[in-house]
């Protein structure tokens, strides 16, 4: 996945928020995950930690009972991406079952919520241990209640950490999955690609090109034309025109 210059630019990594915002964003039918692994430690956490926390829900509506908390409808990309950015959550949420179907998938969630200054506490299984190592860009816990209650409450009490991990994360997109590494990659791998690159520049500006096809393309007909006819004769010339006009015709309609 290539990430953009400007989505790593103006990440809020340090909130000063007055609590803890927790927030755990994915389609409806992921609130299972939820409820699987981490609602059952959710009454430890408000009793350890109180009000100093708080829980929203983006796209997704696991039934918390008595937990008072925010329920968000799903929203198109780039109005949740500013959504969750204007937000300042600090901590957000990925369970996943490990089986083989969930190891291969993208570690799409770790990409979003770093892009949005969010510290994420990760299943410890891949696809997200392929990029995150725990304590250092975020958070991971094996899919039992006291692995997550104490990933999640290291992740709560540790605000330095919690910017730390966030930073980290950061510096690891631009290092590997920002467009100047990915080509730079590239390069390294397919040296033969750099000896092109004059090429390559000569032929951004496509204007030249199009004007030569616009001149071009009428003397292909001409040759085309040509050659049919010697081939099979005019009747088939004209035949072949009849059915491409009507073609053309039903296509427009």
């Amino acid at each position: 996945m290539i990430i953009r210059a400007e989505e790593l630019e103006g990440i809020t990594v340090k909130h000063n928020n007055n609590v803890v915002k927790i927030v755990y964003a994915a389609a409806g039918s992921h609130a299972a995950l939820f409820d699987e692994y981490v609602k059952p430690i959710v009454p430890e956490l408000v009793r350890e930690f109180g009000d100093k926390i708080s829980f929203s829900f983006v796209g997704v509506r696991p039934n918390m009972e008595d937990l008072e908390c925010e329920y968000i409808s799903g929203m198109p990309l780039m109005e949740y991406r500013k959504f969750m950015r204007e937000q300042n959550f600090d901590i957000g949420l990925a369970p996943l079952h490990v089986n083989d179907f969930s190891k291969c998938k993208y570690f799409n969630k770790f990409v979003e919520y770093t892009i949005q200054g969010i510290a994420g506490v990760y299943s410890n299984t891949e696809p997200y241990t392929y990029v995150v190592t725990n304590g250092e860009n975020g958070f991971l816990a094996s899919n039992r209640p006291e692995d997550w209650l104490n990933a999640m409450r290291r992740a709560i009490k540790d605000n330095k950490l919690r910017e730390q991990c966030i930073a980290n994360a950061i510096d690891y997109l631009r290092d590997r999955h920002s467009e100047e590494a990915i080509i730079g990659r590239f390069i390294e791998e397919f040296p033969e690609a750099a000896k092109n690159m004059r090429t390559y520049d000569r032929c951004k500006n496509f204007t030249f090109q199009k004007v030569k096809y616009a001149f071009s393309r009428p003397l292909d007909w001409l040759y085309l034309t040509g050659f049919y006819m010697k081939r099979t004769g005019i009747k088939d010339v004209l035949d072949r025109a009849k059915r491409k006009a009507l073609g053309s015709n039903v296509n427009s309609r």
